[in-house]
């Protein structure tokens, strides 16, 4: 960790490994799962991941991190938000936080887990619902796409 300005900044994770983290007490269990299904404490079931999937589903616009230019055009277009302060402008600012982001860590020097490793496998251990709730918003994330596929793309800047 290296956002010591952080409110969850824990000096305790400032020299772990990824492997270390995932080793330890310290590390989430299928916290997003949780959360939508409000069960804190005690073991995930199938019916904690079916009302996680049903509130994502019905209370949901979901939008994808690997599509984030598809994803912020579907918020545009969902929310009926418009360019209208000063469109060029506007469309500039955009695209520049698509390509460069906001807030980022320039001090990562580690590689992403791939799957089949040893450290993605430590990990994925306390997250297996998270993972099957993640494949699960992805065909969402299709699904709610055909739902708004008679609204230009361009949206935003259309009269």
């Amino acid at each position: 960790q290296y956002a010591t300005w952080e409110k969850t900044y824990n000096p305790i994770y400032a020299n772990m490994t990824l492997a270390d983290f995932a080793q330890t007490n310290y590390i989430e269990d299928n916290w997003l799962t949780r959360v939508l299904s409000h069960t804190y404490s005690g073991t995930i079931t199938p019916n904690h991941m079916a009302a996680a999937k049903r509130l994502v589903r019905e209370k949901f616009i979901v939008g994808l991190l690997s599509k984030k230019d598809e994803s912020l055009a579907r918020f545009e277009k969902f929310f009926r938000w418009k360019y209208t302060g000063n469109p060029k402008r506007q469309e500039q600012c955009r695209n520049y936080f698509l390509k460069n982001g906001s807030n980022i860590n320039l001090k990562t020097v580690a590689d992403k887990p791939q799957p089949g490793s040893g450290i993605y496998d430590l990990v994925a251990r306390r997250h297996l619902w998270d993972i099957h709730l993640y494949e699960y918003i992805e065909t969402l994330f299709l699904d709610q796409g055909k739902d708004l596929s008679n609204l230009s793309d361009n949206y935003r800047n259309e009269g």
